[in-house]
């Protein structure tokens, strides 16, 4: 499927494609999902290269890859000029990284932005990825954009907004 993904992009010019950065969703997480995942990856890598296509791992909202860190450790093991990283704002201020360190440093693998807001992480919560409103959740708005501005952020923003239990 993803072979047939990365040629449909080069046939309509779509120059990046978002993966989510999952090893398993359902099953149990282990070293041979994270094995699989990191085999996989450097295999659909080979085709992006092939087709100037461009692969952007989402952090997500699950901690295989819940920040632009843990990316960066994947993005050495695969080593593709192809492959850079989706941070999604909400998943990534809701694990309460450190939101400079991952702006900051992750900033030359950065190939978009993903603008969402989030309820964070807690001891008493599983926090809340989906359905919260821009404004009212973790996300501190002034100080992301603040690094973006830092960090001479020329790239794409992709807003989500998830809808379906909002009033």
């Amino acid at each position: 499927i993803m072979e047939q993904c990365i040629e449909l992009a080069q046939d309509l010019g779509i120059r990046v494609i978002q993966v989510a950065g999952y090893d398993v969703y359902y099953e149990e997480k282990s070293t041979e999902t994270r094995a699989r995942y990191i085999k996989n990856l450097r295999k659909v890598c080979n085709w992006a290269e092939q087709t100037q296509v461009i692969l952007a791992v989402e952090t997500m909202d699950d901690p295989f890859i819940n920040s632009v860190q843990k990316y960066l450790t994947i993005e050495k093991e695969v080593a593709s000029p192809y492959l850079f990283v989706y941070p999604d704002t909400g998943n990534i201020s809701a694990w309460h990284n450190d939101i400079y360190s991952e702006l900051f440093l992750g900033h030359l693998s950065i190939a978009g932005i993903h603008l969402k807001d989030t309820y964070a992480v807690t001891e008493h919560s599983k926090g809340q990825f989906r359905d919260v409103p821009f404004g009212k959740g973790s996300v501190d708005w002034e100080i992301m954009f603040n690094i973006l501005k830092e960090t001479n952020y020329q790239g794409p923003f992709l807003i989500e907004m998830w809808s379906e239990n909002c009033d």
